[in-house]
């Protein structure tokens, strides 16, 4: 059995590998020939020979590959014959990723609680970012602020020091594969929260959705801008503590202040 490689992308006639066979016999009878004789995939590749090369023969493709496709394996058997005699051998093609594509990064918020009283993690949450390449390296940083480090490796967002009080801060986060560097805006909302907070907060119900699409910034920010309408006040004054997910839908609990006095909802049913 033979494995062979070949890069992602290349093109058609690419060569995926070469393979020699002997023969013991002398002149004319020495003559291989070869041909794809069977496989789950013998009709994505093709085979070349050079008549002064006896016993030498190239596989060459017949499609190009993608990586990211959900088969990255494929199967031929290569037959040789020389005259009445063959033999036949399993080949597996496998297809190698190339660094093709950008990392990805949506504009995100963060929301960090902490109720008082309880001992805060340093740790907050991870920068949101992948990369459709299997084999990529991702290195992630931020713009330099006296609020937040990043692990470079991780993309694990941490505290510097512990922060008892409320905060909005927007911030700059990039993710990198080495040639590609993508960023994106982002949030960090730290939510002091005390038993009177607490008390005086309201949950919503919002259908059709799910967390990761409500924490997108402008999805967030209509929210927001929605409940300080309601209570005629400023958006920097309504903190989201609590986004849970159930089914369709996602509970949303929050509070608001108006000149560091809390309001209380009441929520009527219809």
């Amino acid at each position: 059995m033979y494995n062979l490689w070949v890069a992602e992308n290349s093109p058609v006639g690419t060569t995926v590998g070469q393979l020699v066979a002997n023969d013991p016999d002398e002149g004319e009878n020495a003559r291989i020939l070869f041909r794809i004789f069977g496989g789950n995939d013998a009709k994505l590749f093709g085979i070349e020979t050079d008549p002064n090369k006896n016993g030498v023969v190239n596989i060459v493709t017949r499609l190009e590959f993608d990586c990211e496709a959900k088969i990255r394996q494929f199967h031929i058997e290569l037959q040789a014959i020389s005259g009445q005699l063959s033999a036949t051998v399993p080949v597996t093609i496998f297809i190698s990723d190339e660094n093709d594509n950008k990392p990805q990064i949506r504009d995100f918020n963060i929301i960090a609680v902490q109720f008082e009283d309880e001992k805060r993690r340093n740790e907050i949450a991870t920068i949101p970012a992948f990369d459709p390449d299997i084999n990529a390296t991702l290195e992630y940083f931020i713009v330099e602020n006296d609020i937040i480090n990043v692990d470079k490796s991780s993309g694990m967002l941490s505290f510097k020091y512990t922060l008892e009080r409320n905060l909005h801060m927007p911030f700059k986060a990039c993710v990198s594969d080495g040639p590609n560097t993508v960023c994106s805006r982002a949030r960090l909302m730290n939510v002091f929260m005390t038993d009177e907070d607490l008390k005086n907060s309201a949950t919503v119900m919002i259908e059709d959705t799910d967390v990761e699409d409500f924490l997108d910034l402008s999805t967030f920010d209509k929210f927001v801008e929605a409940v300080s309408i309601a209570a005629n006040t400023n958006a920097s004054n309504v903190y989201v503590f609590s986004i849970h997910e159930v089914h369709d839908a996602v509970n949303v609990s929050f509070f608001v202040y108006r000149a560091n006095k809390p309001i209380r909802f009441v929520l009527l049913s219809p």
